[in-house]
């Protein structure tokens, strides 16, 4: 914690290197560790001869704080910058949504780093610029982050297109890229959003059978909807009475939402049972099946 820090820091001084350069750059660095950023820059102002190691640890104590405008003009300050540098500025803007200041900083640096591709990526990505963000990931040198693959599949699933969501993993897999939970969860949207219940199914099961990676709830929850959406009523409670855990309100509400839609009162009867043994505080599940027996 932060009062380890201070004794190391005690320690330095009365053993008499705290003048040394070196040490006195691990000493900001341990005051940023901790957030103790005022003091990380006070120890920072009294470094003599100040290197790259020194203004970047700055930079992102500032960063780290949300003080945006202090670290770019710590960066506007430096002797001279490196990738480290730019690209701590700018993931900080892409992080706290600055897409214009991110997007003006990436477009200025004479050098790039894999990290600052990634970030200008999500960071149009989180404003739904669809046509930008695919434009820099095709540009980005090399496609091995499974990050950028999986905030790609995501944006297009979540914007509605399903078919390119798909086109996007297959191309992942061709990459050599192994898919993870987060990959899974944005292609079985991109599913729900096609109405395609047999691709569905078919990633569902091949996150088992050929990637080791069992369903989450949110998994669970994504095919529910799916199969709630396509009229697959049965197939929804049938899932939902075969999931390895306890299902949360919002899997049993998606149930009897599709329940509600298709008229299955008997299906209604069932799940709304278990809901309310699971949840008899929640009054939603009482309104959705007032609605199914109305």
């Amino acid at each position: 914690d932060a009062a380890v820090g201070r004794k190391i820091h005690a320690q330095i001084i009365a053993s008499g290197y705290g003048g040394d350069r070196f040490v006195a750059n691990a000493v900001v660095q341990i005051y940023v560790a901790h957030g103790e950023i005022d003091q990380a820059k006070l120890e920072f102002d009294r470094i003599p001869e100040k290197n790259l190691v020194s203004w970047n640890a700055m930079i992102h104590a500032y960063t780290q704080s949300r003080r945006l405008d202090r670290a770019k003009a710590a960066l506007d300050r430096m002797p001279w910058c490196n990738v480290i540098s730019w690209t701590t500025m700018m993931v900080a803007y892409s992080q706290n949504f600055q897409l214009a200041e991110a997007e003006a900083m990436f477009f200025s640096m004479p050098e790039r780093s894999l990290i600052s591709w990634n970030a200008m990526f999500v960071a149009y990505a989180q404003h739904g610029h669809l046509a930008k963000a695919k434009a820099i990931f095709d540009a980005t040198p090399e496609k091995t982050d499974i990050a950028s693959w999986n905030a790609l599949i995501v944006m297009y699933a979540a914007n509605g297109h399903g078919p390119e969501a798909e086109e996007f993993f297959r191309e992942l897999n061709l990459e050599g890229v192994t898919p993870d939970d987060i990959t899974f969860t944005g292609i079985l949207v991109a599913a729900t959003h096609t109405g395609s219940v047999r691709r569905g199914v078919e990633k569902f099961q091949m996150m088992v059978s050929d990637f080791g990676i069992w369903p989450s709830c949110e998994h669970f929850g994504v095919m529910l909807d799916t199969l709630g959406r396509s009229g697959e009523v049965a197939g929804a409670e049938e899932l939902l009475r075969g999931m390895p855990f306890e299902p949360d309100l919002v899997a049993c509400k998606s149930v009897l939402g599709a329940c509600a839609v298709y008229r299955d009162v008997e299906c209604a009867e069932r799940v709304g049972e278990a809901a309310m043994a699971l949840f008899p505080e929640d009054s939603a599940t009482y309104v959705v099946l007032s609605n199914v027996f109305a």
